[in-house]
């Protein structure tokens, strides 16, 4: 009798650890579940980085991937930091009592990639020289600069990756002359005609 007893404590003892086993296990998936779609699946252990032009050429140099690196290489926003550096930008400094533009913040905000971003932000490979490159309006690109972000828009996009918006020009680039803008911008903005200078569609298919 007493054997039987046992067997049944001990049954119900098991099906409660089965229950509590199954409850901890559902519990453990959802918190996986939502640290995995709320944060970048490695930058929940390390910050996002910028990590400069030339790792976005690695894939964006090539006829089949569309050569956006090239239609970039050819823009204004390639040369905007050299732009700092020339006679015109200095001269302007020299009269109006700033400080070299090429060290200035008012103009490497937008002369520059990340120029306001934490240094544990940016990658040994970074180099400000780069100008206004593909990391400013697409966003840091440690994470999601790997075939299969790039492949796929929703991993892309879950690893902080930014498709670019008219927000992200206006933020250098003004629509009146009125507003603050740079000198040298002698043009209001008009974003439908700006973004077809720097169109760089991806190819249907990359091979």
């Amino acid at each position: 009798m007493f054997a039987r007893e046992r067997a049944i404590v001990l049954s119900g003892f098991t099906v409660r650890m089965i229950k509590i086993s199954i409850v901890l296990l559902f519990v453990s998936a959802l918190i996986i579940a939502v640290i995995y779609y709320r944060f970048p699946s490695s930058s929940v252990l390390r910050p996002l980085q910028y990590v400069g032009v030339e790792r976005c050429a690695g894939c964006h140099a090539t006829d089949a991937s569309g050569d956006q690196y090239d239609i970039w290489r050819h823009s204004a926003h390639a040369r905007a930091y050299m732009d700092l550096t020339d006679s015109a930008a200095t001269a302007y400094a020299a009269e109006n009592h700033r400080p070299n533009p090429a060290h200035d913040p008012v103009c490497l905000q937008c002369h520059t990639t990340a120029y306001s971003a934490p240094v544990k932000r940016i990658s040994p490979t970074f180099s400000v020289q780069e100008g206004v490159t593909c990391e400013q309006c697409h966003g840091p690109g440690s994470d999601y600069s790997t075939e299969s972000a790039m492949r796929d828009k929703k991993v892309f996009v879950k690893l902080e990756g930014k498709i670019g918006s008219e927000k992200d020009c206006l933020a250098c680039h003004a629509v009146t002359l009125n507003d603050t803008h740079c000198p040298f911008q002698v043009d209001p903005f008009v974003y439908q005609t700006a973004v077809k200078r720097i169109a760089h569609p991806a190819a249907a298919k990359i091979n």
